[in-house]
């Protein structure tokens, strides 16, 4: 509804300019950390995607914006939680165009997806909440330790009915006891079953690119041979975003911090295969190639934040080479990782002004430190399923 949408202008004053909607399906959200978040009478922050068109940052704050664009292809990047998604949009003169955002996920595996509204729906995963697992956790160990320890001594000792009352007792003490440690477990670690991708768009060619196009989320597995170039965030470095905090209306303990802020956005990779490079983008890359020895290269930038766009990638840039020999008939898959706590330790090393929210947050809970040991990894790494 446009009465719900921020209205921005990219047209530039083209005649021929019309409009894109887009729109945010049930946006992350998390708990208000107290003496963090600014005061609101809501218990919950609504964690916005980013999102970029043709390079150039739009701010929005509710579910939906409209961006006024020049007729033809427009380039709208999204980052939410580190993980990034492209896709070009036709734009037609004055006529309104929609793309829907679906997002969820668990840290460091978010489901992000740009297309129809029915495939961003298909972005839901189903899950049940910390306490209701926990819940069942608890009820499970109360079950257990009779079975465990009353079958035995039944069969030893003659007359078991006064163990048999002690472990009951004992059953429901340790059920009530471990329910804590469950929920702050599951709190730690959601997890839940992804729902089937539907309406999934065709793959999107890319002008001088050759053969190579992007795959959404979701496409069937490739036939013939070449590379599938795949982009994500390390998960190990993602799940250290946790604080030790109370939100509003819960006791303290530890809940991931998700932040999305512009000074986060890397610039989209470069990859070179044999010494041809490819255009920037963001997503799965598709790369047909005759089988036999092929060398590629990615490369990082560095941070881009595109409220700048005239400004060039700050930070430190990163860049990996592999050699594999590809298959006749297969296609073979590069998973690239990238470590944002290690890249952005670096940057704020180089810079002191350039800290993160997130950052500030670990900080301010002293466990920015523990973070960027525990998140180890290189700055980039380059995973093939069959070097």
């Amino acid at each position: 509804m446009i009465d719900s949408s921020a209205t921005v202008d990219l047209g530039e004053g083209a005649a021929d300019a019309g409009t894109l909607r887009v729109e945010v399906l049930k946006p992350r959200k998390r708990g208000r950390i107290v003496d963090l978040d600014p005061p609101s009478d809501g218990p919950e922050v609504t964690v916005m995607p980013l999102l970029s068109v043709n390079g150039r940052a739009v701010a929005w704050e509710r579910s939906a914006a409209v961006v006024g664009l020049p007729a033809g292809p427009n380039l709208v990047e999204v980052m939410d939680d580190h993980v990034y998604e492209s896709r070009t949009v036709e734009i037609r003169a004055a006529a309104e165009s929609e793309l829907f955002i679906g997002v969820d996920g668990m840290r460091g595996i978010t489901r992000l997806l740009l297309g129809s509204r029915t495939y961003a729906e298909s972005a839901r995963i189903a899950r049940l909440s910390p306490g209701v697992k926990a819940f069942g956790a608890a009820l499970a160990s109360t079950m257990l330790l009779p079975i465990a320890v009353g079958l035995p001594a039944g069969l030893v000792l003659p007359d078991s009915s006064v163990l048999g009352e002690a472990l009951v007792y004992a059953a429901f003490a340790v059920g009530i006891a471990s329910f804590f440690p469950w929920r702050r477990r599951f709190r730690r670690h959601p997890n839940g079953k992804p729902s089937r991708i539907q309406d999934v768009p065709p793959p999107e060619p890319i002008p001088s690119a050759g053969r190579a196009r992007l795959l959404p989320p979701g496409s069937p597995p490739p036939a013939g041979s070449g590379l599938l170039v795949r982009f994500a965030p390390d998960t190990a470095a993602v799940q250290q975003l946790l604080v030790t905090v109370r939100t509003t209306g819960s006791t303290p303990g530890m809940v991931p911090y998700y932040s999305n802020g512009f000074e986060d956005w890397l610039a989209a990779p470069e990859i070179t295969v044999d010494g041809e490079a490819l255009p920037s983008r963001w997503g799965t890359w598709l790369i047909p190639l005759d089988p036999g020895l092929h060398t590629v290269r990615v490369r990082l930038p560095g941070f881009a934040d595109p409220r700048h766009p005239a400004t060039a990638p700050a930070g430190p840039p990163s860049e990996q080479t592999i050699r594999l020999q590809v298959a006749p008939g297969k296609v073979h898959t590069l998973d690239c990782r990238y470590n944002i706590v290690r890249l952005a330790a670096e940057r704020l090393a180089r810079d002191p002004s350039t800290e993160s929210a997130w950052q500030h947050v670990l900080r301010s809970v002293n466990r920015l430190e523990e973070a960027e040991r525990v998140a180890s990894a290189p700055p980039l790494t380059i995973t093939a399923d069959d070097p």
